[in-house]
């Protein structure tokens, strides 16, 4: 979960299904600090998108590391699918 609000608003949250990712913060806190709106800070985020990511899917094997993609809600992982890119350290 994200919470955000802009300087200055002062209204209740709303919910958004807008599928942000951590490589979106840096530029959001830019913007929200630049003056912008939550809103304004997320519009140019397109409401359905792919964002990959690294998992440690088994906890006991902390040397391999598989890269998934998703485009629904990130807490959905039986929706996740594989790339084919694994990482044994």
């Amino acid at each position: 979960m994200f919470m955000v609000k802009g300087l200055n608003e002062h209204h209740e949250f709303t919910k958004s299904d807008k599928p942000l990712s951590y490589t979106d913060l840096m530029s959001i806190y830019s913007k929200l600090l630049d003056g912008s709106t939550a809103e304004e800070a997320t519009a140019d985020i397109p409401d359905k998108r792919e964002r990959f990511f690294m998992w440690y899917r088994n906890f006991r094997l902390e040397h391999h590391i598989e890269e998934y993609v998703v485009t629904d809600k990130a807490w959905e992982w039986q929706k996740f699918r594989k790339t084919g890119r694994e990482y044994d350290l």
